[in-house]
């Protein structure tokens, strides 16, 4: 439709794409009250853009004034109207339309994953997730709009575990809080809280389980797991542990690197140096490592790993064999060391807070979780099958003097 202007401008919006139909490689054809549309199909295009005539040059635009792409065919007819709108109005501007808005979400999550340079497994996690579930849905959304409804909007559409909704809603907030920080939205919105998830409780081994296994560890490597088991770091950082990141007179570790994917990332988890306390048998541990031209504190004296550093595959192998030959229950080798290392420190009546500290946590969030399997290891002792224990235990206390409550 022509509308009559100023002279020498007309215009005739026309909304167009070049998309072909998914299912059938047909063209779209334009249907009244629809738009375009695969007759056989019945799908829609989902990148279309509006071809228009104005100032006595023709213009495609692709997205509206804040960068929201145009999708679908609702959506693009809307902007339409609005532009024939200002065109009426004699206030239409095409370059409004056509500059890149860095508050939409696409161009944001762009900007972000730049600033926060994850590793190698966690890029490849996250852009799963953009992918798959984010871009697709936050496509035509501004951060600056976005509210805790588009969250459970977005949560209801997925067919997925809570676990799976909660990592991605952690992701979600990891990027909104450096938003926030960055003065592009004035405040963070408010998440909502996936239903019946809970936070899974790791199984870990006690002291004498880890002895027994650690017996069953060649000589050879006995030195690495070790120091796992008595300083609760975690594998990949043991593993990229170098004789600089070691002050052996102020008894203490500098926990700075990490592998991802087996490859050295020069930063840790908490992306900050992360000091730790040397007790004194690693040290003396330490100091009996073959000093190496990597710099690695441990390393391989098997095959052709002979001389470089330990990988998480490696360890983990070694783990579940001597785990086997030991007779104990063959578990993740970080559940056997570092979860045990908390886990342990709990029962001996740590705070969360004190643990966080001890294994090197931001947050007491991952610590709670070790109290949990205490309390699970507890209820044993007032389960059906255990009356008699039970009985005994009460007994003992009250002859200590302590009572039972």
């Amino acid at each position: 439709m022509r509308y009559p202007l100023a002279e020498g401008v007309c215009t005739v919006g026309m909304i167009c794409t070049r998309q072909k139909c998914p299912k059938c490689g047909a063209t779209f054809v334009k249907e009244l009250n629809v738009g375009l549309i695969c007759p056989t199909c019945q799908t829609q295009p989902t990148r279309l853009y509006i071809k228009i005539y104005y100032g006595k040059r023709h213009h495609q635009i692709r997205q509206d004034k804040r960068g929201n792409k145009l999708t679908s065919n609702i959506f693009a007819q809307q902007v339409l109207n609005a532009i024939r709108v200002e065109i009426r109005q004699k206030i239409f501007d095409p370059e409004e339309y056509k500059v890149e808005k860095p508050y939409s979400f696409p161009n944001y999550w762009a900007l972000w994953i730049k600033k926060y340079k994850p590793g190698t497994a966690t890029r490849q996690k996250i852009e799963g997730l953009y992918r798959n579930h984010f871009g697709p849905y936050f496509a035509n959304f501004d951060m600056r709009d976005i509210r805790r409804i588009d969250f459970q909007d977005f949560l209801n559409t997925l067919e997925c575990s809570e676990r799976y909704k909660e990592d991605m809603l952690t992701w979600l907030k990891t990027m909104f809080k450096t938003a926030y920080y960055d003065e592009i939205i004035e405040k963070i919105p408010r998440f909502p809280e996936t239903e019946g998830y809970q936070e899974e409780i790791p199984k870990w081994l006690d002291e004498e389980k880890q002895e027994r296994v650690l017996s069953c560890i060649p000589e050879k490597h006995y030195a690495i797991f070790r120091f796992l088991i008595c300083t609760g770091v975690r594998v990949s950082e043991a593993c990229a542990l170098m004789r600089e990141d070691i002050d052996f007179s102020q008894e203490c570790i500098i926990i700075k690197r990490t592998f991802s994917r087996r490859k050295l990332i020069k930063k840790n988890k908490q992306r900050k140096p992360n000091p730790r306390y040397l007790p004194p048998e690693i040290a003396e541990l330490i100091k009996k490592q073959p000093i190496n031209l990597a710099g690695f504190v441990f390393t391989n004296p098997d095959g052709r790993l002979t001389g470089r550093h330990y990988t998480e595959d490696f360890l983990l192998s070694l783990w579940k064999k001597a785990s086997r030959e030991a007779k104990v229950e063959v578990l993740q080798l970080k559940n056997s060391t570092r979860h045990a290392w908390g886990s342990q420190k709990a029962a001996m009546g740590f705070s969360p807070e004190q643990i966080a500290i001890g294994l090197g946590q931001s947050n007491t969030k991952t610590t709670k979780k070790y109290i949990g399997a205490v309390i699970e290891m507890q209820k044993l002792f007032y389960s059906s099958d255990n009356k008699n224990s039970k009985k005994s235990i009460g007994a003992t206390l009250v002859q200590s003097g302590k009572g039972v409550s």
